[in-house]
């Protein structure tokens, strides 16, 4: 709901607003979801953590990329690190990525 307050807000001033679906700052789900299902219907993008982390990231190549973002998803996200790192290794080997 804290989260709709300022989303909704932002709309009405002319941005391009994404929202944190995990960060509704409410007591139980029925209120966090009907505070999503209106921050869409205002043309929020609402998102999951993993995704808003993404968005941020965009791109390995440019900052923030996998080294500014490697330690936030180590905390948060740790199947994602391991993936990462996974790729990373792969990648450095040689090994294929079409098996």
């Amino acid at each position: 709901v804290c989260t709709a307050f300022l989303a909704l807000s932002l709309v009405d001033a002319g941005y391009t607003v994404y929202a944190n679906s995990d960060a509704s700052g409410t007591f139980d789900t029925k209120t966090a979801q009907d505070a999503n299902d209106r921050m869409r219907a205002a043309g929020v993008h609402v998102l999951s953590m993993f995704a808003v982390s993404l968005e941020l990231m965009r791109d390995w190549r440019n900052t923030p990329g996998a080294p500014e973002m490697m330690p936030f998803f180590d905390q948060y996200l740790p199947e994602y690190g391991f993936l990462a790192r996974a790729h990373d290794a792969a990648a450095a080997n040689g090994t294929p990525s079409g098996l």
